[in-house]
């Protein structure tokens, strides 16, 4: 008589450390591109006089890091691409 081969657990491969990272840093990079488009809406007035405070406190941390870091020029040359009448070149406010 023959024997049965035992059921073995089949195993996923597992995503890891790297692909949480990998993902994580995605994320940000997304965030961090899309204050871009935020700022070019926001001079254009698409949100008229009141824009939502959602947004306020989505955007809070990249105003914040614009205003009080040595990532100002960086940040502020990235939003002249999108709002050049509001950004100088060299990244400074106009």
């Amino acid at each position: 008589m023959e024997e049965q081969a035992k059921p073995t657990a089949e195993r996923k491969p597992g995503r890891g450390f790297w692909g949480y990272v990998y993902w994580a840093g995605a994320i940000l990079i997304l965030y961090f591109l899309s204050l871009g488009p935020f700022v070019m809406m926001e001079e254009k007035g698409v949100w008229k006089n009141r824009r939502p405070p959602l947004l306020d406190s989505l955007y809070f941390p990249l105003g914040w890091a614009y205003m009080n870091t040595p990532l100002q020029k960086p940040i502020g040359m990235y939003l002249h691409l999108w709002c050049p009448q509001r950004f100088a070149n060299n990244g400074d406010m106009k």
